[in-house]
């Protein structure tokens, strides 16, 4: 797993960014939270996965690049909606590859 340095927190995360992270790299419990990445799948733009999902060994073999972490699962499409107006607003484009950088492993 990847966390990239321009993560994007829903309102409700937002406040408990750093104890979510933490939690989310050492295994913490994490009810209702909601992690964002770019799609493991050819063509898509994000992912979303409830926790539980996201730690799958399907999921952490991709080593997959969080780029949202959001509360409840409308705060996920929030923020899922967020980043993609933002990027396309800026670009013109939405290239979640190219608009996020590697984080750190």
């Amino acid at each position: 797993m990847r966390i990239s340095t321009n993560l994007y927190a829903g309102p409700l995360a937002a406040p408990r960014r750093s104890e979510i992270l933490g939690k989310l790299q050492r295994g913490g419990a994490l009810p209702l939270v909601y992690v964002l990445t770019g799609s493991l799948q050819a063509g898509e733009l994000i992912d979303i996965y409830s926790v539980g999902e996201f730690r799958r060994d399907f999921v952490q073999r991709e080593n997959p690049l969080v780029i949202g972490i959001a509360i409840g699962k409308k705060e996920s499409f929030q923020v899922a909606k967020t980043i993609i107006t933002e990027l396309y607003e800026r670009n013109g484009a939405v290239n979640i590859d190219a608009s996020f950088d590697t984080g750190n492993t």
